[in-house]
């Protein structure tokens, strides 16, 4: 069964000297609330290499993303759909 979402993402440690850091998390469209903790990435090009790679988005929504995240701190990604199996593989749940 699919899940049509949104992927949520924030810049944790903007501003810092550290390495970035980002939260990921995927909410269904149906989600009344998610108690779910996110994915943490270290690293922009960790990010950039799970959302082209591992979940197959084009280029275009990679980088709009990605230029949120720089000018606002947070990025949504919407109307994707991801299987339960996906999801589970992805540690999105």
């Amino acid at each position: 069964m699919d899940n049509e979402g949104s992927l949520y993402l924030v810049w944790l440690n903007k501003g810092e000297a550290h390495e970035p850091e980002f939260a990921v998390r995927f909410v269904t469209n149906d989600a009344v609330c998610n108690v779910i903790d996110p994915r943490i990435f270290h690293g922009e090009e960790s990010l950039r290499s799970f959302l082209a790679n591992s979940l197959s988005l084009d280029n275009e929504r990679v980088e709009a993303a990605l230029s949120d995240l720089h000018e606002t701190e947070s990025a949504e990604i919407e109307s994707l759909s991801i299987s339960n199996d996906d999801l589970r593989r992805l540690k999105l749940v």
